[in-house]
């Protein structure tokens, strides 16, 4: 079936009108290109999201969540972060857990988790505004974001509520504002987002070129708009008054540390990021390895080369997005090659640019003139299964349905959550013992009681246990990845802490696995005694009497 209607010709040297046959597909792929696919693909979203956001908010803390979550709380209570408790990272994640805690309770797992969804949320709603406004419609920003969203709602627990995630959400809608909406009032936004991000994880700097770029474009839009010719000398003092911003964004972020008189432990404590110590132990060569690694997956380099591909063939404003977009992939692409530990968790970053990238080949492909519609969205729908499935790992209504029950408990969930699971070689403790321990500290324990998690797995328990840590760290976790030279402090930190506890695995303690801390381990069986035990995992108390008196020898050395 055809239609004859009169529309403009496809040739450049025919302007006026010509009668073109149409087909009904084709008309129906117009309808769909112009709004009902796009509806489609968010109502898909929204089934997604309502089947994986009950159950991911009954998902424990990873321990690098439990760091942070210490950390806030002993701030809170009098305990210091870099002086009292030791840390080698950003404070940025440090404030955000101190407000949830405050708001919402110290140690309740969904406030930290609704925060981080809420992120994925406020994500997605500048990525659709940003697409709308710059790439002609919806349609591009929601394929380009339930791509990520597919990614994201596959990952476990290790994965998810990452500052490496988080800290660059922040400084991709920053990124995305500021290149929508190019302006004075957009450029201070855009600087104290990236300052908070930065705050959070330094690594986002990588994406500073991007924003220049994205200044720059703003500008000379700006200028075209008002038939001006475009002069980079009048971008400069935009970029200046940017950079400006992002120096006064910085300097509120770190206000908090300066007031608490910390700056200077936070700067002593970076040394432990220096290349070649024993937690950065990166190098040219692993740099290099690590970044032939990031294009390795097909799919990784082929998308960015369509976009150029496909720019190639579109107008200069096109080009100008396309250079925004891929000088932060490119860039990105360095995040995790230059991080001190190759973490998996490192990954989503350069996955979320990535579906940036999708999206412009969507709205690339979509104003391809050549095409007729119905082969555009023949292009689009092929181009879908890239980025977006329909069944991510973790979006299970069931699962969903019994999490809205478990919540109401304000406890853990007696069925261990989908999940809780990953891929390091250390595997999760059983849940049914894990959760028992958190419960019995919560009841067994008073707010002042310290305890020490000397759990060889690193699963967290002060962060949800809501107590401050006995280490002088959560756990052991940094013995064993940051410095090992420090077990004589988490020694003095025991025989200080005479109200306190230790979780542990007596059985862990001389299995050979790393870290061997034989001092740690002989303060433990003589200053703490057997108190209760859930499979595996064992909570000790301290001793009462001269059994657990602090060793002459040892006294001089406490701070």
């Amino acid at each position: 079936m055809t239609i004859r209607i009169h529309t403009r010709s496809g040739r450049r040297d025919q302007p006026g009108t010509s009668v073109t046959l149409v087909t009904f597909a084709d008309r129906l792929a117009d309808e769909l290109l112009r709004g009902w696919l796009a509806a489609a693909l968010s109502v898909m979203f929204l089934v997604q999201f309502a089947g994986w956001l009950p159950h991911y908010l009954t998902w424990p803390w990873w321990p690098d969540c439990d760091v942070f979550a210490s950390l806030a709380l002993g701030w809170h209570r009098g305990v210091l972060p870099y002086r009292d408790l030791t840390c080698n990272n950003f404070p940025g994640t440090v404030y955000v857990y101190w407000v949830v805690g405050r708001l919402f309770g110290w140690g309740w797992n969904p406030a930290i988790n609704t925060f981080d969804a809420g992120l994925l949320v406020g994500l997605g709603v500048v990525v659709l505004a940003w697409s709308h406004r710059r790439l002609g419609g919806f349609l591009p920003g929601v394929v380009g974001f339930a791509s990520f969203a597919s990614y994201y709602f596959g990952l476990d627990y290790s994965l998810v509520a990452q500052r490496d995630w988080q800290g660059p959400c922040i400084a991709v809608a920053a990124l995305l504002i500021l290149d929508g909406w190019p302006g004075h009032a957009t450029r201070w936004l855009s600087a104290f987002g990236l300052a908070f991000a930065f705050a959070i994880r330094p690594q986002v700097v990588l994406l500073g070129p991007a924003f220049l770029l994205a200044i720059d474009d703003g500008r000379r839009r700006c200028e075209e708009e008002r038939g001006e010719t475009a002069n980079l000398l009048r971008t400069l003092p935009a970029m200046f008054e940017w950079g400006g911003a992002v120096v006064v964004g910085l300097v509120l972020a770190f206000v908090p540390l300066a007031l608490a008189g910390l700056m200077g432990d936070f700067l002593t404590s970076l040394h432990h990021l220096a290349y070649g110590g024993s937690y950065n132990r990166n190098g040219p060569v692993s740099i290099a390895k690590r970044l032939l690694q990031e294009f390795m997956p097909l799919s990784s380099f082929c998308i960015p080369a369509l976009v150029l591909l496909l720019a190639s063939r579109g107008e200069r404003r096109t080009r100008r997005i396309v250079a925004t977009v891929l000088t932060a992939y490119l860039f990105v692409a360095l995040y995790k090659p230059l991080s001190p530990i190759p973490a998996p968790y490192l990954d989503t970053p350069l996955r979320l640019i990535w579906s940036l990238n999708l999206a412009l080949i969507v709205a690339m492909v979509m104003s391809l003139e050549p095409l007729v519609p119905a082969l555009r969205l023949a292009t689009v729908l092929a181009i879908l299964p890239l980025g977006i499935t329909t069944q991510p790992r973790f979006c299970e209504a069931s699962r969903a349905l019994q999490a809205v029950r478990d919540l109401r408990s304000q406890g853990e969930p007696e069925q261990t959550p989908a999940g809780y699971t990953h891929s390091y070689l250390r595997s999760p403790y059983p849940w049914s013992d894990y959760r028992k321990v958190l419960a019995y500290l919560r009841s067994h324990t008073g707010q002042a009681t310290r305890v020490a998690n000397a759990l060889k797995h690193d699963p967290a328990i002060t962060g949800p246990a809501g107590r401050v840590p006995a280490f002088s760290a959560e756990s052991l976790a940094w013995l064993r990845l940051v410095n090992p030279a420090d077990e004589p402090r988490f020694v003095e930190s025991l025989e200080r802490a005479t109200d306190s506890v230790v979780v542990w695995s007596p059985r862990e303690a001389g299995n050979g696995e790393k870290p061997l801390v034989p001092s740690l381990f002989a303060a433990i069986e003589r200053l703490y005694e057997p108190e209760a035990r859930f499979g595996v995992i064992e909570v000790w108390r301290r001793k009462l009497g001269p059994a657990a008196a602090i060793r002459p020898d040892l006294t001089s050395q406490v701070e």
